[in-house]
């Protein structure tokens, strides 16, 4: 039975949680005004590397690891909330690969 429940658990824990248009058009406007100026206007890159498609997990790493995004990070207090973060990945997950 348990191993029956750890493998539920983990299949929850891999399948990504749908975003709400609301949280979607919350990433935009915060991708917008903080990342694109280093990503573009398409994450595509521009002086930071591309970020289409990324996850909740390698955006907080690149804002906790990356020399030059700690400046941003202290400068932007959105980028401390976790709801912020899963939503600028809801809006990058809307871009084409």
């Amino acid at each position: 039975m348990k191993k029956y429940l750890f493998c539920f658990v983990g299949l929850m824990l891999a399948t990504p949680v749908a975003s709400s248009a609301a949280n979607i058009q919350h990433g935009k406007q915060l991708f917008e005004s903080i990342c694109a100026p280093c990503h573009g206007s398409n994450a595509r890159g521009n002086v930071g590397p591309n970020i289409v498609d990324q996850s909740v997990k390698k955006i907080e790493w690149a804002l906790n690891n990356v020399g030059m995004m700690k400046p941003v990070k202290s400068s932007n207090p959105q980028l401390n909330n976790v709801q912020n973060i899963k939503d600028i990945s809801a809006f990058l997950h809307t871009l084409k690969k």
